[in-house]
């Protein structure tokens, strides 16, 4: 059980940085949405690491519902506003849904029934971080967790 809990931060880091990584969209997902340190063009509009965080995400998936675990108005807005380029913009993967968690008092709780909800469809990708967990729900992609170090 020890062993298990020394060996989570050199895993987070290593597959944090793509590497490991099989799956194509997952290796998309973490190189060029959460590993991404180029400046897109909205981002005179958004302050901050997570509101960025998430216009890269709804830019990148194009998710039928978008569930956000946090009251903060820039996150929401930035969601929005990176649905909106999404449409207009690259490839988007086709989503059920994508659920986005920001470190807080409930986040642990969050990230465990992100879980369940993507273990009971049987398909979908979460995305775990130390700042933000990112579950993406597509029929399309197999159910696996990523640990990265966002």
């Amino acid at each position: 059980m020890l062993l298990k809990h020394l060996k989570r931060p050199i895993k987070r880091r290593w597959r944090g940085r793509g590497n490991g990584v099989h799956s194509p969209f997952a290796y998309r997902f973490i190189t060029e949405v959460l590993r991404q340190k180029d400046a897109y063009y909205a981002y005179d509009q958004l302050d901050g690491y997570l509101p960025r965080l998430a216009y890269r995400v709804a830019l990148c998936v194009s998710p039928q519902h978008v569930t956000c675990h946090t009251d903060d108005p820039a996150i929401v807005r930035a969601l929005q506003l990176g649905h909106r380029h999404g449409l207009l913009n690259r490839r988007p993967i086709d989503a059920d849904y994508v659920e986005l968690t920001v470190k807080g008092p409930s986040f642990s709780a969050d990230i465990a029934a992100m879980r369940d909800r993507l273990d009971a469809a049987g398909c979908g990708m979460l995305f775990e971080g130390r700042r933000a967990a990112i579950a993406v729900c597509s029929t399309i992609l197999p159910r696996t967790d990523y640990l990265t170090d966002t």
